[in-house]
């Protein structure tokens, strides 16, 4: 998608700001909201924040799951063996999902390191 959501107000936010400052009498228009030293506001960085939790939550997970076998073997092999009776079909969206989540992040940096000259090319 060429058009994203943040130039689609920013344009409509001047287009506004055009249409108010033409009018006689309707006033000033209001300040726009300031963003941080990044450049992004609250609700961009918030979920910058979410979508970096992926990773580290799962190589954490992997460790406690390694220190949970260590101090509960015998909880760690019930747990196990219930992991071992879920169908097929459950292993396959799961491996699906992770695939698309992580795929798709690789991915996009992938393409970030083109050089745009590199982008219009065909192979």
């Amino acid at each position: 998608m060429g058009l994203n959501i943040r130039n689609l107000g920013e344009t409509l936010g001047d287009l506004a700001e055009g249409l108010v400052e033409g009018e006689p009498g309707i006033g000033q228009v209001p300040m726009r909201e300031t963003a941080t030293s990044t450049g992004k506001k609250g609700y961009d960085r918030a979920v910058d924040a979410l979508n970096r939790l992926p990773r580290p939550v799962a190589a954490l997970g992997a460790l406690a799951l390694m220190g949970f076998a260590l101090v509960d073997p015998v909880g760690f092999e019930a747990r196990m063996q219930a992991l071992a009776a879920m169908p097929e079909e459950m292993w396959w969206l799961l491996g699906g999902v992770l695939t698309f989540t992580f795929g798709a992040r690789e991915a996009f940096y992938i393409r970030a390191a083109r050089k745009p000259n590199e982008a219009g090319e065909r192979r």
